[in-house]
C-alpha cells in the first residue's frame, strides 16, 4: 500500500492514480509514502534537517525528492509549484522514477557514510558521492527506459542539455572570475556542485542514447556543439561503457560488488572533472583544488560564455 498526503493544493485524483501506477511499476517498496506538498523546500529541509537544501538544479528544478527514512519507507515529496501542470502520464513517469530510488534505499544500494572508507581523503569522499548519486540515476532511467517510459523531461531532445551547456560554462568561468569570493574553497565547491548537476543530467540521457525522441549530441546548436567537445567529447562514450555494465535498479547489486561500481564511478567523474579543467590533490590538512585549464581554454569559455548572454 502506498499512502499519498497533501499539504496544500490538491492534485486531483487523476494524478494520485497516476503516482501510485508508477510507484507499482518500478516495484517501489510497499510503505512507501508520498507527499504533494506547495512548500517543497522548506518541507525538505524539515524532513532532511538541511537548512541549505534549495531545488534549483542548474537549468531546472527539482520536482521531486526521495528521503531516506529506515524505520519508516522512503517519503517522497513532490514539488507541487512544479508538478501542478503535468498530465497523469507525466506524474506517474516522476513517480515511478523516484520508486526507484525508495527501492535502491529499501536494498542498501545507494552511496552512505560507511563507503567513506573506499578513500582516504574528504575530496575524494565527494567524488565519490557525486559518480554514486550519478549511477543511481542512471540505474533508475534504464529501468524506465527497459520498461517503456520515454526520455524524461530533461532528456528528451535537446533543449534542456542546450540550456545546461550553457549553464555549465557559465558556473565554471564565474568561478574564476568571482571578484566577491576568489577563495580556492569557493571555486571548489562551485566547481564541483556544477559537475553534480551536469553530470546527473548525462545519467539521465545514457539509456536513451541513440533513440529518435532523445537529447542527441550531434545534433546540438554549433554554440552547444562547442560546449559539448569542450566539457564532454569522447568521455561521453567512456561513461556509456561504464554505465552499460551496471545493473539497472531491478537488479540486485550484492555489497561486494557494489564498491566496485562506486569505484568505477569515482574513477569516472575525477576523469569528468579533469575535462572541466580543474583536478583536487592533497590531504584532509592541506586540500587543494588546481586548475589544469589552460589559460588559452579559460579565454575561449569566457567567449562562448559572453556570446551565449547575448543570445
Amino acid at each position: 500500500m502506498y499512502e499519498l498526503t497533501v499539504h496544500g493544493t490538491p492534485p486531483g485524483g487523476e494524478a494520485e492514480d497516476a503516482a501510485r501506477r508508477g510507484l507499482r511499476r518500478i516495484g517501489a517498496p510497499q510503505g512507501t509514502h508520498v507527499m504533494f506538498s506547495d512548500r517543497f523546500v522548506a518541507e525538505v529541509r524539515r524532513q532532511t534537517g538541511n537548512p541549505g537544501y534549495g531545488s534549483d538544479r542548474g537549468a531546472g528544478v527539482v520536482a521531486a525528492k526521495t528521503i531516506n527514512r529506515p524505520q519508516e519507507g522512503s517519503l517522497i515529496i513532490v514539488n507541487s509549484s512544479e508538478t501542478g501542470g503535468l498530465d497523469a502520464a507525466d506524474v506517474e513517469r516522476l513517480l515511478a522514477h523516484e520508486g526507484g530510488h525508495a527501492l535502491l534505499h529499501e536494498r542498501g544500494e545507494h552511496v552512505t557514510k560507511k563507503h567513506h572508507e573506499l578513500v582516504d581523503y574528504e575530496w575524494q569522499w565527494i567524488m565519490l558521492c557525486l559518480g554514486g548519486l550519478a549511477i543511481e540515476e542512471y540505474r533508475i532511467e534504464a529501468a524506465l527506459q527497459a520498461i517503456g517510459y520515454s526520455p524524461s523531461a530533461t532528456a528528451d531532445g535537446n533543449e534542456h542539455l542546450e540550456d545546461s551547456l550553457v549553464h555549465l560554462n557559465a558556473e565554471v568561468i564565474w568561478s574564476l572570475i568571482d571578484p566577491d569570493d576568489t577563495s580556492p574553497a569557493t571555486m571548489a565547491h562551485r566547481v564541483m556542485k556544477a559537475q553534480d548537476v551536469f553530470t546527473k543530467l548525462l545519467a539521465y540521457m545514457a539509456p536513451y542514447a541513440g533513440h529518435d525522441d532523445a537529447a542527441d549530441p550531434a545534433t546540438l546548436t554549433p554554440a552547444g556543439a562547442r560546449h559539448w567537445r569542450d566539457y564532454v567529447g569522447p568521455l561521453w562514450q567512456e561513461r556509456l561503457k561504464v554505465y552499460q555494465r551496471i545493473p539497472d535498479v531491478r537488479t540486485c547489486v550484492p555489497d561486494e560488488d557494489y564498491a566496485a561500481v562506486l569505484m568505477d564511478g569515482y574513477a569516472l567523474e575525477m576523469k569528468q572533472l579533469h575535462r572541466i579543467g580543474f583536478e583536487p590533490k592533497g590531504t584532509d590538512e592541506r586540500q587543494e583544488f588546481w586548475r589544469v585549464a589552460t589559460d588559452a581554454r579559460c579565454t575561449e569559455r569566457h567567449e562562448a560564455a559572453a556570446h551565449d548572454a547575448r543570445s
